[in-house]
């Protein structure tokens, strides 16, 4: 009985030896004492939000915890007065000592070939930044050169292209820790694929942790719903209220024999209050032509929402859906405005028109 307790005991010690060898540890100085008087350090876990507090004693700090190469941390200067500051460093909690000054987050000493890889990949942002900054400011105000404009967009190109490669290159060479899901998700690189063959094709090779993240695999059903209702596809019908409580329908209005323009928006979506006068102007122009205008309020408030129609003189017919997600969810739509517009027979003709090109296609048919 003896003996058997003593091998308990010496698994509990190797099993606990065993955790605590794999862990990180963070020590922190910060000595700025006009910025740190009565304030702390928080640890925000960037893929979750899960945080953790330190306070600072004597312009030192510490935090530690299990390894994990799959998710990525920072820490920040929170003071008592919330001034906003630069004091915070950004790491992986690879596995040792991570030693970061917030007077100079620069400095921050990586650990790993992980957190490595995290600081050339910034170094690689930061080189991209300064480039376009340097062009812009070389160019002047473009609006007093002549093709400013054009020299301007050429710019902007640039620095989207050189973004572009670095992103994919450093995602290539991450497949299996948080750099690269940090490339997907802070840098919002899984809303740049057009179908999800080309966001698979992308995954290859991507550790199952990447894979399997719930934000990853909602924009591939939102790419799944996005080939269902491509151009020429049936639309698909979903179910909100009218402005007086009462269930409407998409298919009250669509596949009734009249060319349908459906615009989803939001109150708060700058973007969408653009387009409203160019679809009040369609409204006001072939209501009376065989189409019919109707709007989608996706993602907000119905007070919001009749604030915003009353300000901006919105006469047509809205379907209310509040927070359902489903009519987003059916058109894989991720980002607003999308306008979509539907054949007298039901089909998709056109999706994500905007501007100008949205007058150009109705008048086309009509």
């Amino acid at each position: 009985m003896k003996k058997f307790s003593i091998l308990l005991l010496t698994a509990a010690a190797m099993i606990f030896s065993s955790c605590a060898g794999n862990t990180f540890r963070v020590e922190g100085t910060i000595t700025e004492t006009d910025m740190t008087n009565g304030a702390v350090v928080v640890m925000t876990d960037l893929f979750t939000d899960e945080a953790d507090t330190a306070h600072i004693v004597a312009g030192n700090f510490s935090f530690s915890g299990p390894a994990d190469k799959t998710t990525i941390k920072r820490v920040s200067l929170l003071t008592r007065y919330d001034i906003p500051n630069d004091n915070y460093c950004t790491f992986v909690p690879e596995k040792g000592v991570i030693k970061m000054n917030l007077d100079e987050p620069e400095t921050m000493v990586f650990r790993g070939p992980v957190n490595t890889a995290l600081s050339q990949y910034f170094a690689g942002v930061e080189t991209a930044r300064d480039n376009y900054i340097a062009a812009m400011t070389e160019l002047g105000d473009y609006r007093t050169v002549e093709g400013g404009m054009d020299m301007a967009m050429e710019i902007v190109q640039t620095y989207n292209d050189d973004m572009a490669a670095w992103n994919d290159a450093t995602f290539a060479e991450n497949k299996d820790n948080a750099v690269a899901l940090a490339i997907l998700l802070l840098q919002q690189k899984i809303y740049e694929f057009d179908s999800v063959e080309e966001l698979d094709k992308y995954l290859e090779g991507a550790a199952s942790f990447i894979k399997e993240d719930k934000r990853v695999l909602i924009q591939r059903e939102s790419l799944v719903a996005l080939s269902k209702t491509a151009e020429g596809s049936m639309f698909v019908d979903f179910t909100g209220e009218d402005p007086a409580g009462n269930p409407r329908s998409l298919s009250d209005y669509v596949g009734k024999g009249k060319y349908v323009l459906v615009d989803f928006w939001a109150s708060w979506c700058g973007p969408c209050r653009a387009e409203i006068p160019n679809i009040i102007k369609v409204y006001n122009t072939y209501a009376k032509k065989d189409l019919v205008v109707l709007g989608v309020p996706v993602w907000d408030e119905r007070p919001d929402t009749d604030a915003a129609m009353a300000e901006m003189g919105i006469k047509y017919d809205q379907i209310y859906v509040g927070d359902d997600r489903t009519p987003t969810n059916l058109y894989g739509i991720s980002g607003i405005p999308h306008i979509i517009l539907f054949g007298p027979d039901g089909t998709i003709v056109k999706r994500n028109l905007r501007g100008a090109t949205i007058e150009e296609t109705i008048k086309s048919l009509l």
